[in-house]
């Protein structure tokens, strides 16, 4: 694999624009691959979705729904635009960021109360972020859930992302078995954390559009989900999207 250093500011933009030269999506398809731990067949759907991912009006010979008009197929999603319409829609925008930063701010000073005001306590800094902060951040975007059913998971969080960076590049696991094994504890900590936010979430409750409920936590991770889910995608990818996307995002 040839490899290419790009200096100054305005030639790396241009590695992040729709240009026929360059792309950026081989970069995504190592992250879906490797960090994600996506099937084949989900690879599959990225790979050959050339509707343009960077506008929100399709290609001419998509229609409005985003099918091609000739072959109105589950494969012809516009599965790249779908996944940043979710994130640009639920996560980018002022309103919505505002929103998970208010919940977290609620969830981190009701942590803080525990601590008794007047009296001195020694702590350490490192593991006061990689818990209770992490702990208050992770229940703001995704909810209790995962916290409930996986103990110990911020220590899962925490040992991969140690090795993400390693995972990247595509090692073989027998190469780099350790760094495989951590991303899957995570990855399986995510799954069972779907199962049990669709098993205990009903959509025509109440709570199906609020800010936030306590099975998938912020409405970015619902919508999230509900992409993942009408794009067919299996068990194994969502699990990835929501343990790299969403909790190490």
């Amino acid at each position: 694999m040839k490899v290419y250093l790009i200096t100054g500011q305005q030639n790396v933009q241009v590695m992040f624009r729709k240009i026929d030269a360059v792309s950026s999506d081989k970069f995504g398809l190592l992250i879906m691959a490797n960090l994600w731990g996506a099937t084949k067949e989900d690879l599959v759907k990225f790979a050959n979705d050339k509707s343009g991912r960077l506008q929100v009006v399709p290609e001419p010979s998509f229609d409005a729904n985003g099918m091609q008009s000739n072959l109105k197929s589950q494969e012809q999603r516009r599965y790249w635009a779908g996944f940043h319409q979710v994130l640009r829609d639920y996560l980018a925008r002022p309103n919505e960021t505002d929103k998970l930063a208010e919940s977290y701010q609620r969830l981190f000073t009701e942590r803080l109360d525990r601590f008794a005001v007047g009296e001195w306590a020694t702590i350490s800094v490192v593991s006061f972020m990689r818990t209770h902060m992490a702990e208050c951040a992770i229940i703001s975007l995704v909810g209790p859930r995962i916290l409930e059913l996986n103990p110990g998971f911020c220590q899962l969080l925490w040992d991969f992302d140690e090795i993400s960076l390693s995972l990247v590049w595509g090692l073989p696991r027998w190469m780099n078995r350790q760094a495989w094994e951590k991303r899957d504890r995570y990855r399986a900590a995510c799954a069972r954390y779907l199962e049990a936010a669709w098993a205990g979430f009903d959509p025509a409750g109440a709570e199906a559009d609020s800010d936030w409920e306590p099975n998938f936590g912020s409405r970015f991770a619902r919508e999230l989900a509900k992409w993942m889910r009408e794009s067919n995608f299996s068990v194994e990818t969502s699990a990835g999207i929501v343990a790299i996307t969403a909790i190490a995002g």
